[in-house]
């Protein structure tokens, strides 16, 4: 049985600022008085310990008060995306037998609008006097030795995974499945109570769900994004100390400013590899950045790497309690943060596809060098066959990303009745090459450039015989929602050809 790290906290630096919110400061012992109302509440109000609690919302101090409810209620949290169209979050809250759901949009409270439209559905409700305050009051003693102690493998959260390489999945983590994840990256990320996380990343993404585990174990602050503000202007204003991002988010930030990540203590970066030319810039910068691979069954991070000590980007060596081997080329992993398994829809079987000896198959390709340190190859199911060999879209990508007018790349297969799949590309570009667009398509000069310069790095097939502009899709986590992309890039393209 353990505690909860955010009432350890609560006992031992009750004063301290737990959330960093645009209403104002919460600390830990109001934050953990709070959480333990809201418990209360759900128990009240038929939530049985093991039942799912569906919370459609975007970041907020009450979501953040409403996981550690949930913790201490023993009630599996369970968050979505409220820009999910309503027939999926339907879908979903049946598929997965939810039994009670929160949200923050009012059309889903409204009683003119049935978007839930599951009769045996309960709508949580949460009164004033159980959302976060800023109170600094400590708490007793007594009350705080009165808590709930919490199975280590006592199922939490349920986090649907990317979907990078097919339909989301449904994944179950248990406490110790987080917090040993949390131990594991302090190892190599130093967080201290004076410092403060950005919560970048929404907490339907695992990513987001593991800064919160990160802050309390160290008594950090949990800062929620001011979307008044551009992310420059908030790290200076807040003071941020630590920030995921991917290398996309980066190259905006650098564009907007340098001066304003002068607070920055650790960076950690994800979502694949790393253009060598921001790698060179954190260096100028003297910014102490991280690159990260991980995935949500691992519970976030599998291994991590030190950006300022090397001249490339190997994805680094793993985390405490985390083993990796390669079989065939295809990494495996397993480890104290491999989650419990994959909840099957409405069977609600719990599944989890590892061999013998607990070893889970990722689908990645992937290279070990002399030092152990991993390089990823590319996914499996990505993988395509042109003209008999086999080519790896991340490999392409990473050869454009080098381009010095491209800032993020997106390579996958057409059909093609000669080789039967080429290699074709999203890009978002600046530069002389962001001019070189006449009506979505890059103009013969561009596109000859490109393949020019690509032929310095990988074989002349592997260069995409067409260039798609980059579409309005939104990121919400640190891989790009790769599906998503190239739907909205071929249905533009299809439009516009329609006479």
């Amino acid at each position: 049985m353990m505690h909860s790290p955010l009432q350890q906290m609560a006992l031992a630096n009750p004063h301290s600022t737990a959330i960093t919110s645009p209403m104002g400061k919460i600390s830990y012992a109001a934050l953990y008085q709070q959480a333990r109302l809201i418990a209360q509440s759900l128990k009240e109000q038929g939530l049985k310990p093991g039942g799912r609690l569906g919370c459609i919302a975007h970041n907020s101090a009450t979501l953040i008060c409403l996981y550690w409810a949930c913790v201490e209620a023993k009630v599996i949290f369970f968050p979505i995306s409220p820009r999910f169209p309503n027939g999926q979050i339907n879908e979903l809250l049946n598929d997965f037998a939810v039994d009670f759901y929160w949200t923050e949009r009012p059309e889903f409270n409204s009683p003119r609008s049935q978007p839930i439209d599951l009769p045996s559905l309960n709508l949580l409700t949460l009164n004033s006097d159980n959302l976060p305050v800023r109170s600094t009051e400590a708490l007793t003693t007594q009350t705080l030795l009165n808590t709930t102690l919490i199975e280590p493998m006592q199922p939490v959260s349920l986090i649907l995974t990317s979907g990078s390489s097919g339909k989301a999945k449904a994944v179950m983590h248990s406490f110790s499945n987080h917090i040993l994840s949390a131990k594991g990256s302090a190892k190599l990320i130093p967080l201290a109570p004076t410092d403060s996380w950005l919560l970048s990343l929404p907490l339907f993404h695992i990513g987001g769900l593991a800064i919160l585990h990160r802050c309390a174990l160290a008594g950090a602050s949990v800062v929620l994004v001011k979307p008044e503000l551009s992310m420059a202007q908030q790290i200076q204003q807040d003071s941020i100390s630590h920030l995921s991002l991917v290398s996309a988010q980066l190259h905006d930030l650098l564009v907007q400013t340098e001066a304003e990540l002068s607070s920055i203590k650790a960076l950690l970066l994800g979502g694949g590899q790393i253009d060598k030319r921001l790698i060179n810039t954190l260096k100028q910068l003297k910014i102490n950045s991280f690159i990260s691979y991980g995935m949500t069954e691992m519970s976030s991070q599998i291994t991590t790497a030190c950006l300022t000590q090397v001249d490339t980007a190997p994805l680094g060596v793993p985390l405490v309690g985390n083993e990796l081997k390669l079989v065939a080329g295809t990494l495996w992993v397993r480890g104290s943060s491999l989650c419990l398994g994959y909840l099957q829809p409405t069977t609600l079987a719990l599944s989890l596809p590892v061999d013998n000896q607990g070893w889970f198959c990722t689908d990645d390709k992937a290279t070990f060098d002399e030092q152990g340190q991993l390089t990823l190859l590319g996914r499996a199911g990505n993988m395509f066959i042109c003209g008999g060999e086999n080519l790896h879209p991340e490999e392409v990508e990473a050869a454009l990303k080098r381009h010095p007018e491209i800032d993020e790349a997106l390579v996958f297969a057409q059909a093609d009745t000669k080789f039967g799949q080429l290699p074709v590309a999203i890009i978002r570009c600046h530069g002389q090459l962001a001019t070189a667009w006449v009506e979505d398509a890059l103009s013969a000069q561009a596109s000859l450039s490109i393949k020019r310069f690509l032929e310095q790095h990988i074989a002349s097939f592997k260069c995409p015989r067409q260039y798609y502009p980059w579409p309005n899709v939104a990121t919400n986590g640190l891989k790009l929602p790769r599906r998503q992309l190239v739907k909205a890039a071929i249905q533009s393209d299809e439009h516009k050809k329609q006479p």
